[in-house]
């Protein structure tokens, strides 16, 4: 996750070799989602759609794949606000190794660059040409 610590303009992505279907963006324990023990309120995030297999889940129990309209309708139309679905490229250079990280790896494909996620050159990690 990358953004604006405000509640806007992330990018929630997995962009890391090995399991896609074990991606999962809110993992919590026992029925805190239930208990409304978690808050949820963003504006114009990004998402990666084709790798995240669920959105919330709670630890230990199987949801199943989850697509983006399940996350939005839990938190209701204040909570999530123009969400913008990535399709992160499924090429080997936009995939990282956690064991050996190219960060430059994440610097987000267009059209989301500049719409959401962090400024990574700002942060030190130039694009590689």
């Amino acid at each position: 996750m990358a953004g604006d610590p405000a509640g806007g303009r992330n990018a929630f992505l997995a962009p890391f070799a090995g399991e896609p279907k074990r991606a999962v963006l809110l993992l919590t324990e026992g029925d805190a989602l239930a208990r409304g023990g978690v808050l949820w309120k963003g504006k114009g995030n990004g998402y990666d759609v084709r790798r995240l297999n669920a959105y919330a889940a709670e630890e230990g129990v199987d949801s199943g794949p989850q697509a983006h309209p399940e996350w939005a309708r839990l938190w209701g139309k204040a909570g999530e606000q123009q969400p913008l679905l990535l399709e992160w490229p499924r090429t080997p250079e936009w995939v990282v190794n956690p064991d050996r990280p190219q960060l430059d790896r994440l610097h987000l494909p267009p059209p989301a660059r500049g719409r959401v996620g962090a400024d990574l050159e700002k942060l030190g990690v130039p694009k590689k040409r």
